[in-house]
């Protein structure tokens, strides 16, 4: 009874409608849900950078950029004060050159950046990020910049020395100094956009916007029910689960038992071919499914034959033996006959846009349609074989 109580208390809160009426402001960047999303920080990073871009603001935000960049003492080749006297007409922006975030190319020197907004360094990548540079732009100067949410220096002390640690605060403060300073020149669409970002950005790295001031009141005054409420959210792969089946249903094929990270079907050819008497096996009883498991950093598209009769499982093994790449798995359990990986990662943050993910598991099966639809035609040529061997 303790936790309803708390649980009223919360909904009495004033507090939450105050908060209600902060987060309903239209957002571009909420809206879109890409608040935490690197390759979309990397994207507007870029734009704001971009002495063409519509912002109208020429390289005024790419110079106070790099006056906090240059003033670094890692770098000995140029400093702050002399980046006024830069010309940028012919600057050129890479995005994900080589898997490198963003690279700044100018006459003289070059700047390549690693973004990171939740995730951390991996691979060696800095290392690899650093050959990569000095190899393909021999001919110039080189800056190395570790863009992260607070500045963190980067874990290798090889890399520590030569990448500049550089921080959203600071960037913010810039977009803040830039708002306030050329409102007047700036479009009124970009306006909204910079704005827009600065608000995340307070929200997210620093947390000191009206909003998140709001929520941690309400936090503090009710502990207790929110982290209630927080411990019965659903996970991520239970959330998928929905997005997986409309992806099956919009291919064209008959679902079959889900559960959480696993996405099963049959085509219609053999939907009334395949048994539904496994002992042991899934809820509605199939003795096989083509499936899609989402556990891991890849997903995998699987033949998978249920415990059950032997002899009709022997049948569907064999049939299945027919098609290429398979393996003769000859358990009494769970028989894993063809493996199909893709590296798609549902728990990455880009699919927090789940018209993305919808999108790449939808392609994942376009991609197999022949192999699984060659599975089906051999299980429909083998159908008498399957029925009579109960």
């Amino acid at each position: 009874m303790e936790i309803i109580e708390s649980l009223s208390d919360l909904v009495k809160d004033a507090n939450l409608e105050l908060l209600e009426m902060h987060l309903a402001k239209p957002n571009i960047f909420s809206i879109l849900k890409i608040e935490k999303a690197e390759i979309r920080h990397s994207n507007f990073l870029a734009w704001l950078l971009d002495p063409n871009g519509s912002h109208n603001l020429n390289d005024r935000v790419l110079k106070w950029f790099l006056k906090e960049v240059f003033s670094d003492q890692k770098i000995d080749w140029m400093d702050e004060f002399t980046v006024d006297g830069l010309s940028f007409h012919t600057i050129q922006i890479y995005r994900e050159y080589k898997n490198i975030d963003l690279i700044l190319v100018c006459d003289e020197f070059v700047i390549a950046i690693e973004n990171k907004i939740l995730s951390t360094e991996h691979s060696n990548q800095l290392s690899r990020y650093e050959e990569i540079v000095k190899k393909d732009f021999n001919n110039k100067k080189h800056a190395f910049i570790y863009f992260t949410l607070y500045g963190d220096e980067p874990e290798k002390e090889e890399n520590a020395s030569i990448y500049v640690n550089y921080s959203y605060i600071r960037f913010e403060a810039i977009l803040s100094q830039i708002i306030n300073i050329y409102s007047d020149i700036l479009p009124d669409k970009a306006f909204v956009y910079i704005q827009d970002y600065t608000e995340i950005l307070r929200r997210f790295v620093m947390q000191d916007d009206k909003a998140t001031l709001i929520a941690q009141e309400i936090y503090r005054n009710h502990k207790e029910a929110i982290d209630f409420i927080i411990e019965s959210k659903p996970d991520r792969l239970l959330l998928i689960m929905p997005i997986a089946l409309n992806v099956i249903k919009k291919a064209g094929y008959i679902p079959g038992t889900q559960n959480k990270g696993y996405a099963r079907f049959l085509t219609p050819e053999i939907n009334d071919i395949i048994p539904r008497d496994s002992i042991n096996g899934w809820k509605n009883q199939e003795l096989f499914l083509f499936e899609i498991s989402m556990w891991s950093k890849n997903i995998v598209l699987r033949t998978v034959i249920a415990p059950g009769n032997e002899n009709q499982r022997n049948a569907i093994r064999e049939a299945l033996l027919e098609i290429p790449n398979a393996r003769n798995s000859q358990t009494k359990m769970w028989n894993t006959i063809h493996s199909i990986k893709k590296k798609i990662n549902v728990m990455d943050e880009k699919y927090e846009d789940f018209e993305l993910l919808e999108k790449d598991l939808l392609n994942f099966l376009q991609e197999n349609k022949n192999f699984i639809s060659s599975v089906s035609k051999t299980i429909v040529a083998n159908k008498s074989n399957i029925e009579n061997s109960i």
